[in-house]
C-alpha cells in the first residue's frame, strides 16, 4: 500500500517511511507484540486481555482496531493497516443494542475515523463517522442542550448515568473537536452547532476563578453545587516539602477545601500549557508546564518500578522528609499517556532531548514489568518490582496513544506531525487545524 496524498496543502506525513531510528524502531516491535496478542486472542472485540489470552469488551466496537488506525498508519505498518481497514469496512456496525457513553465513544471512535479519513482520505472512513455521529446527536436533545452522559446506539435514546442525574463537565466539553471536524466534513452544520451551544452555555456559567465543578446537570444545565474541582478524573497550585515539587491539588466543597492529590491523569496539563505559550499565552505558562513534567517524571522515577501510580498524594507541611507518597489503593498503573503526551509537546516546543530520555526511561519501564507474552498488561502495584500483580488488560489508549506519542517523542524529524497543522484530540487522534 502507497502512502496516501493529504487531502490538505500541507502533509505532515511527507515522507514518513516508518521509524528512523533504534528507539523508534523498539516502540514499533513493542505496537506489533501488542497487536499479534490482540489479533490472536481478541479480534473485533474491546479490549485485549493478555495474560488469559482472552477479551473484554465495553461498548462492543472493536475499539482496540478503531483506536490505533491512525497509529498503524502513521508508524507505516501497511499490513495491519489493511487488516484494519478491512474490519472497519466489512464488521464495524453501529446498531449495537446497548448503552455506550458519549465521550469514550466520541474520542476513541469518531474521533480516529475522522482522523484516518483525514490522513487517507478515505471516504468509506467518513461513511462510518457520519453513521456513528448522528446515532450520537440524540445525546444532545436535553432540556438545556449541556449532552446526556450516555446513548444507545441501536434505539438512539439517551439518559443521564445509571449513577447520577448528573453528566461529567469534563466529558460533556471534551468532545468539541470532533463534532466540529464531522461538520467541516460533511458541510451538515449539525454536529457543530449541537457542541456549540453547549460551549457557550458553559462559558456563561459562574465559575470558581475560572474553575469548573467536575459534575453538570443535562436538565437544568447547571453544575453540581459543592462539587470538587480537579484538574485529573473529575486545581490549585501547591509545592511540596522538602523539594519544593510544583503539583496541581483539587478543591472540594466547591472551592472551600484543598487536597494535595493529584491524578497522573492531570499530568497532560504540561503539554497544553506549552502549546498554550505556543499559540499567544504567557511566556510563564512555559514556565509552570516545565516544572510540572518534572513532577510527573518524579511520580515515575521514585518508584521502584519507574511507573507511575494512578494517584498521587503530596507532602505540604515543612518538615516533611519525603515529597511525595502513595496509598496502596492507588499505586496501579494502567499504561497511561499523559506524560508521555506532555513530554512529546514539550520536546516539540522546546528541542531539549532530556523529555526524549525520561519517555526512554518510561518505555523501558514498560517493557520490563508490563511486556506478557501475548501483549501489555497493566499492573496492580508499581512499588514492588517483585509483586507487580498484573491485572490482565490492555485498554485501547496504549496503542492509539502511549505507543504513538513515544514514537512520536523519538522521532528525530520534529515535523512529523506539526503542532501548526494538527490539533490533537483527547485520544491522541490529530483533527486537521482550519483558519475559519
Amino acid at each position: 500500500m502507497e502512502w496516501s496524498n493529504f487531502a490538505y496543502e500541507t502533509d505532515p506525513f511527507h515522507s514518513c517511511p516508518g521509524p528512523g531510528n533504534e528507539r523508534q524502531q523498539a516502540v514499533v516491535n513493542a505496537f506489533k507484540h501488542a497487536w499479534k496478542g490482540y489479533k490472536k486472542y481478541a479480534w473485533g472485540h474491546d479490549h485485549l486481555k493478555p495474560i488469559s489470552g482472552s477479551y473484554n469488551n465495553w461498548f462492543s466496537l472493536g475499539l482496540t482496531i478503531v483506536d490505533a488506525l491512525d497509529t498503524v498508519y502513521i508508524m507505516g505498518l501497511n499490513e495491519e493497516f489493511t487488516d484494519a481497514r478491512e474490519w472497519v469496512d466489512k464488521s464495524l456496525h453501529f446498531e449495537v443494542n446497548k448503552d455506550v457513553n458519549l465521550f469514550e465513544v466520541t474520542i476513541r471512535v469518531l474521533g480516529s475515523l475522522l482522523s484516518i479519513y483525514h490522513l487517507t482520505s478515505d471516504k468509506m472512513f467518513l461513511d462510518k463517522a457520519v453513521d456513528l455521529g448522528d446515532r450520537l446527536l440524540p445525546c444532545f436533545d436535553s432540556d438545556s442542550g449541556v449532552p446526556y452522559s450516555d446513548v444507545n446506539l441501536a434505539t438512539r435514546k439517551a439518559h443521564a448515568p445509571k449513577w447520577s442525574p448528573d453528566s461529567s463537565t469534563s466529558e460533556v466539553t471534551t468532545i468539541q473537536l470532533e463534532f466540529r471536524d464531522l461538520s467541516r466534513c460533511t458541510g451538515d452544520p449539525k454536529y457543530e452547532d449541537s457542541v456549540s451551544k453547549v460551549s457557550l452555555h458553559v462559558h456563561s456559567l459562574d465559575k470558581t476563578d475560572g474553575l469548573v465543578p467536575i459534575f453538570i446537570n443535562a436538565n437544568t444545565g447547571n453544575f453540581r453545587s459543592y462539587s470538587t474541582i480537579t484538574m485529573g478524573a473529575r486545581g490549585d497550585i501547591r509545592r511540596t516539602s522538602p523539594n519544593k515539587y510544583l503539583f496541581i491539588g483539587e478543591l472540594l466543597a466547591g472551592g472551600r477545601d484543598f487536597k494535595p492529590k493529584m491524578d497522573h491523569l492531570a499530568c497532560y496539563l504540561s503539554g497544553t500549557l506549552a502549546l498554550g505559550v505556543h499559540n499567544g499565552m504567557p511566556e510563564s505558562h512555559m514556565r509552570l508546564a516545565e516544572e510540572l513534567a518534572t513532577t510527573c517524571y518524579q511520580t515515575y522515577a521514585q518508584q521502584p518500578t519507574f511507573l507511575s501510580p494512578e494517584i498521587t498524594y503530596f507532602n505540604i507541611q515543612e518538615g516533611a522528609t519525603t515529597d511525595f507518597y502513595v496509598k496502596t489503593n492507588d499505586a496501579h498503573n494502567l499504561l497511561r499517556p499523559e506524560l508521555v503526551e506532555s513530554l512529546w509537546y514539550m520536546y516539540q516546543l522546546t528541542g531539549n532531548h532530556t523529555y526524549q530520555d525520561w519517555g526512554w526511561q518510561i518505555f523501558q519501564a514498560f517493557e520490563k514489568y508490563a511486556k506478557v507474552i501475548n501483549g501489555y498488561t497493566s499492573l496492580g502495584n508499581v512499588r514492588n518490582p517483585q509483586n507487580t500483580r498484573p491485572r490482565d488488560m490492555m485498554e485501547s489508549f496504549f496503542l492509539s496513544e502511549t505507543l504513538k506519542y513515544l514514537y512520536l517523542l523519538f522521532s528525530d524529524d520534529q515535523q512529523l506531525l506539526s503542532l501548526d497543522t494538527y490539533v490533537i484530540n483527547t485520544e491522541a487522534h490529530p483533527l486537521p487545524i482550519y483558519d475559519t
